[in-house]
């Protein structure tokens, strides 16, 4: 099934034209010019493997039967090598001391199954076309930004460079947690009246003016603070005044003895005088003009069957089954939770409510070649009917396949037909 949906195009997780592999985060692909020198010291321990077979040869003699012996422990030794390589390093034998291993691009581990599928695959072919297709192959396929070939591609494996980045084996990078704010420290304000640090304020008797007597406040430190220098203080009285409660009423609460009892004076009502219009021919037509205004906004032009038509313009739509058209350009990916994948980070998301289609199922576009489809890696598959009425033939995942008109696309329990 293909591993979650594309992202976009400013995701930092490693994506290709297959697919998208949060496990291979943090590994560094190998690029070209390494490969070419893995690969050319690969060939030169084959060479030198030979040349020792042929100095054995040479120094025994050609018809001595340890010679025989010696030349097949040599070959033997190499083909163990190489298995030790890919079984135990998920390398080749040259990729082992040069820093050169491949992982799976799904589970971000070393696979050296994959590696070994990887190499019978390479020798058959090789085989076939004597040497000629794998080398054009290896180098011709490769795609950025993972930078990895048509054997990489299929066998699901990248070759990482071990030299820089996340080795193997080693955990995903985790991002670093958030630093908490610091602390806002206390800050001690200077108090009123000339009073210490922690003592209680009391206020101050404006000139020709009484407050009632304020009774000392403990301060922090336990001792009691002394009334301010110019407030007398009456013995017996507490400028607060408590609460009592009185059958649920509160009937006292501070301060409330310097309440003024006097009922506030009511101030004479003063009303302006209305306001005249003199002239009304030009309120009511200024009125009737935003009034045509808003009916304007408000209507809806009915469209005329031409201009419906130029909206289905041949080549720029695909038809869906419900009758809705799906727009070619910029391309749109299709699914239950689409995202635009990185070949195409300007695609638009068209959600299809199916439990066959995968979250990211497919992506349609067109180019110089007319429409076009492609096979995100579905788990269900898209399957192309490029003749309407014609038996429809599941399409390879990856490749982009040119539709003409009339062709019929399926995916889940959905099609798609070509303008």
């Amino acid at each position: 099934m293909y591993q979650g949906a594309y992202p976009p195009a400013n995701s930092h997780v490693p994506a290709d034209t297959t697919g998208v592999y949060p496990a291979l985060a943090g590994y560094t692909p190998m690029d070209t010019g390494r490969r070419v020198a893995v690969a050319l010291a690969d060939v030169g321990i084959l060479l030198l493997g030979y040349a020792l077979a042929f100095v054995l040869v040479a120094v025994i003699g050609p018809r001595n039967v340890a010679a025989t012996w010696a030349t097949g422990l040599v070959y033997v030794a190499l083909l163990i090598g190489q298995l030790w390589a890919m079984f135990a390093k998920s390398s080749r034998l040259s990729g082992v001391f040069m820093g050169a291993q491949y992982v799976d691009v799904v589970t971000g581990l070393p696979s050296g199954g994959k590696a070994f599928g990887k190499w019978l695959v390479t020798g058959l072919i090789s085989a076939i076309s004597l040497g000629i297709a794998p080398l054009i192959m290896y180098f011709v396929t490769i795609q950025e930004p993972l930078k990895r070939n048509w054997f990489d591609r299929t066998m699901g494996l990248m070759l990482v460079d071990t030299r820089t980045g996340r080795r193997p084996g080693d955990p995903l990078p985790v991002a670093p947690a958030p630093t908490p704010p610091p602390a806002v420290a206390a800050v001690q304000f200077p108090t009123p009246g000339g009073q210490a640090p922690g003592q209680a304020w009391a206020p101050q008797a404006p000139a020709g003016s009484y407050l009632p007597p304020v009774a000392p406040v403990a301060s922090p430190t336990g001792a009691a603070a002394t009334p301010p220098p110019g407030l007398p203080g009456l013995p017996g009285q507490s400028a607060v005044r408590p609460v009592t409660d009185a059958g649920g009423l509160i009937t006292s609460t501070p301060r409330s003895a310097m309440a003024p009892t006097t009922p506030p004076v009511e101030k004479p009502a003063v009303f302006a005088p209305p306001v005249v219009v003199r002239e009304m021919r030009s309120v009511d037509a200024a009125r009737a003009a935003e009034a045509a205004r808003a009916a304007e906004v408000d209507r809806t032009t009915l469209a005329t069957d031409a201009s419906l038509a130029s909206a289905a313009t041949p080549g720029a739509h695909l038809r869906m089954d419900d009758g809705s058209l799906i727009g070619l350009v910029p391309p749109t990916v299709i699914g239950r939770n689409p995202l635009a994948p990185g070949s195409h980070p300007d695609a638009v998301a068209r959600v299809v409510d199916d439990r066959l289609a995968s979250k990211t199922h497919l992506l349609v576009g067109r180019d110089e070649g007319g429409p076009w489809v492609i096979d995100l890696h579905s788990t269900n598959g898209v399957s192309v009917a490029k003749v309407p009425g014609a038996a429809s033939a599941r399409i390879e995942p990856g490749r982009k396949v040119h539709l003409p008109t009339g062709a019929t696309v399926a995916f889940g329990e959905r099609t798609m037909t070509a303008l």
